[in-house]
């Protein structure tokens, strides 16, 4: 004959007092909540600075992209182009020579529109231009020598130099744009 015997399991009910004693204080919480504070009061204006730069890199890469845009459009229609910088408005766009004499036009497209620099960014110096007005330019003309130039963006945190190496490009000529850099 067979014996069973019964198995118990310990009981999953906890006493009141068990689950008191688990719990967590406010005290502890508290400290938490602080730690947490205390990171976030660190991390914060950090990630503003972040978002800053990012937008200040960004705007020397588009200004960048624009000279280069003059000079391919120089060079593949052969027809003067310029880079303007409009003072008034601390802006900047590309336009070319629309067959009068002296004359020119907007480039069709994002490019040829007015770029209005982002809050905080300045344009500090551009040497090397053509002034008239309030308008700095730069001419791209294919068959002519382009002058050495220099433009320095700058925000509240640091200053950037783009740089344009003045190059003689024949309008026949296929062969890539003057070096740019940025310091």
């Amino acid at each position: 004959m067979k014996t069973i015997l019964p198995i118990t399991m310990p009981s999953s009910n906890r006493s009141s007092s068990n689950s008191a004693a688990e719990a967590f204080t406010l005290v502890e919480l508290l400290i938490v909540m602080l730690i947490i504070a205390v990171g976030l009061a660190i991390v914060v204006p950090y990630a503003g600075k972040s978002q800053k730069n990012i937008r200040f890199r960004q705007e020397v890469l588009n200004m960048t992209e624009a000279i280069r845009y003059a000079i391919d459009t120089a060079v593949s229609r052969k027809r003067p182009a310029e880079f303007v910088i409009d003072g008034n408005d601390n802006s900047y766009f590309v336009r070319i020579e629309s067959g009068d004499a002296d004359s020119y036009k907007p480039v069709a497209g994002f490019i040829g529109e007015k770029h209005k620099l982002f809050e905080g960014i300045r344009i500090c110096d551009a040497q090397g231009f053509e002034t008239d007005n309030n308008l700095k330019r730069l001419v791209f003309d294919p068959g002519k020598v382009w002058p050495n130039a220099e433009i320095t963006l700058a925000n509240d945190e640091s200053s950037k130099t783009i740089k344009i190496n003045g190059v003689q490009v024949e309008p026949d000529e296929t062969q890539d744009s003057p070096i740019l850099g940025a310091k």
